[in-house]
């Protein structure tokens, strides 16, 4: 029994000098000294409008239906009639264009319109850091000349290296904004698709419910709309590598005709 005692009277010891320490850090803390709060969405930092969820997918769901519409009056038949042997006019429908054709049009074109512009940027400045990116070896080819010379000024040494270094630095600095551009529109067109998904399942009618499994929604919204946002950062891939392949074959031309007008001289 004694035993029992004094370990009870240890536990409650402990148990008072534990509430002591925690009491005494919380004191300590900015928390225990305003009192503790749970976070909520006004502690956060407000997006921009620009990037919030209800500006991008009302700006995309204006152009959906726009597209859609402009594509439903081209696809629309026109009834016109003709007399037939007999003398009797029958109705007779032509469909201007196909209508299983065109289906993913209004929505890439909805996505182009909304999206172009942070795109357009991201790619100029792709291009002003592959241009840096080829200017680097030329001045290293003209650094090279320069230390063959020797009776070449200093200044111009200094000042290729510096040339050197700043289109180094340029270079990251224009790729890592590309990168950034593309990102924050992967970010956007995800949201704004995801919302308008997410806006016509909660529109649909008991019969389109039926048709449509929860599933393929599912796969929608977690594949469909991950593999239309990624393949954002490969579309510069497309054309850019040609020009970097036209531009290597044009400096190992010069590097080649160069030697061979230099040897028969």
């Amino acid at each position: 029994m004694r035993v029992r005692k004094e370990t009870a009277a240890q536990n409650g010891g402990n148990r008072v000098r534990g509430r002591l320490v925690q009491s005494a850090l919380a004191s300590c803390d900015f928390g225990g000294a305003t009192g503790w709060k749970l976070l909520g969405p006004k502690d956060l930092w407000s997006l921009g409008r620009e990037n919030s969820s209800e500006e991008l997918v009302s700006q995309l769901e204006k152009e959906w239906t726009r597209n859609r519409s402009a594509a439903q009056r081209h696809t629309k038949a026109t009834p016109f009639k003709r007399k037939g042997n007999h003398g009797a006019e029958t109705p007779e429908t032509e469909t201007l264009l196909q209508q299983q054709g065109g289906k993913r049009g209004p929505l890439l074109r909805a996505i182009w319109q909304v999206g172009r512009s942070t795109f357009l940027l991201g790619t100029l400045s792709l291009i002003i850091s592959d241009v840096f990116r080829f200017t680097v070896p030329k001045l290293l080819s003209l650094f090279l000349e320069f230390i063959g010379d020797p009776k070449t000024p200093a200044w111009k040494g200094c000042l290729l290296a510096m040339l050197m270094f700043l289109s180094a630095c340029l270079q990251t600095l224009f790729e890592q904004q590309h990168m950034y551009r593309l990102k924050v529109l992967q970010m956007r067109l995800r949201m704004a698709i995801m919302g308008l998904v997410y806006r016509k399942v909660l529109a649909l009618s008991s019969s389109s419910r039926k048709a449509s499994a929860v599933g393929d929604v599912v796969n929608l919204v977690s594949v469909d709309v991950q593999r239309l946002t990624e393949s954002i950062t490969y579309l510069n891939g497309l054309w850019l590598p040609l020009i970097w392949i036209i531009i290597c074959f044009l400096y190992l031309w010069q590097v080649f005709w160069g030697r061979e007008s230099w040897d028969l001289s």
